[in-house]
């Protein structure tokens, strides 16, 4: 076999290479951890060498270790835990439900829920829970875009409406079942459904015209909302349809701007959340006489830094925490905040410090890569 190999070989070359001879693995996967990490990807490794690199300390190498097909059931199926995407992508994962048909049972209630935020989950996978006796993983199921359908239907006929909010919310959910929810789910169900962006636009003109103020609210907060059907619900009577528009992330500036002059300080709060409020929206709102509203402003990811200092200003403690959480706050303002009387707000300073430290050191990385 290792006369295969050119003899002006890499040693990277060789770690990855299916012909390398096991002896030459390991020394190499001692040599260095990026050999090491190389070598636990390489599908001839040796069982004895990717039980041996398992117990590495360092993640990336535990996690190759965890996808590569040649690594022994027991090992994959304590590294399932820790690295559940790479193991549900295993290529060696159906053989391994052979041999071990009852694997599933064995594993942790938080190692499914694992499994399941999963893109990658197949579809063995999700048919086998599709009956787990708790609802939560049920609910997962429902709300996992690669579901087949006839498991969706299936799950629909229950009574639990938990799972039916998950269908109405899952992506790949067709619009045959949409329907069905839509006529026969309760108030609640339906206006989970509203929001689903399938929904064809004759779908969401009929259900905002609808006596409920619920299902009202989800079209309010569909992605898809059209422009005219916007600002009809911009008019509506119930503050809570407002507001939900005023949270949908499509709302246009304009509609933000009628909408921040609003009677309810709740639909003027989720203009102030707004990443796309406009700058003179967010001036306006930061002197409106509700505290929520201008701590609402306070946590705006967009928010002008002459903001930042004005809110600041006003020495309230709510606003203090919210702006020590705010990334967009300046790294002047947070070295004041880590001195700041509240343990919370110190806490937040330091918090947003180490990551806005963070951001730019990934940043600066990225530039020199």
């Amino acid at each position: 076999m290792e006369s295969h190999l050119p003899h002006n070989c890499t040693n990277s070359a060789e770690a990855i290479a299916e012909q390398t001879p096991p002896h030459r693995l390991e020394q190499l996967a001692k040599e260095s951890l990026e050999l090491a990490r190389l070598v636990a990807c390489n599908p001839s490794a040796p069982a004895a060498i990717l039980k041996q690199l398992s117990q590495t300390r360092d993640i990336p190498t535990r996690s190759r270790v965890a996808s590569n097909p040649n690594t022994p059931p027991e090992i994959l199926l304590k590294l399932s835990e820790e690295f559940p995407e790479a193991f549900l992508a295993n290529p060696a994962l159906p053989l391994l439900c052979l041999e071990h048909p009852d694997w599933l049972k064995t594993r942790s209630f938080k190692t499914l829920k694992q499994f399941l935020k999963c893109d990658t989950a197949p579809a063995f996978l999700l048919e086998q829970l599709i009956n787990h006796s708790s609802l939560d993983i049920r609910c997962l199921v429902a709300y996992h875009p690669h579901t087949p359908i006839p498991l969706l239907e299936q799950l629909a006929q229950g009574e639990e409406t938990s799972i039916q909010h998950a269908i109405a919310q899952n992506s790949a959910t067709p619009l045959s079942l949409l329907e069905t929810l839509l006529k026969d789910g309760n108030d609640q169900v339906r206006a989970t459904t509203a929001q689903n962006s399938k929904l064809p636009r004759s779908w969401l003109l009929r259900l905002a015209s609808e006596g409920s103020s619920q299902v009202r609210e989800g079209v309010a907060a569909n992605p898809q909302l059209p422009p005219s059907l916007a600002r009809q619900l911009a008019e509506d009577d119930n503050p809570q349809v407002r507001a939900a528009l005023a949270r949908n992330p499509q709302t246009s500036a304009f509609l933000l701007e009628k909408l921040a002059s609003d009677r309810s300080m709740f639909v003027c709060a989720s203009v102030a959340k707004h990443p796309n409020a406009p700058e003179a929206v967010m001036m306006q709102l930061a002197r409106h006489r509700s505290r929520h509203v201008r701590c609402s402003v306070a946590t705006n990811p967009n928010i002008p830094i002459s903001l930042v200092e004005q809110l600041l200003a006003e020495n309230d403690l709510d606003v203090r925490k919210a702006l020590a959480r705010n990334p967009k706050t300046p790294v002047t303002l947070l070295r004041q905040l880590v001195g700041d009387r509240d343990r919370y707000v110190r806490e937040g300073a330091i918090k947003n410090l180490r990551n806005q430290a963070r951001s730019r050191l990934t940043a600066s990385r990225s530039l020199q890569g």
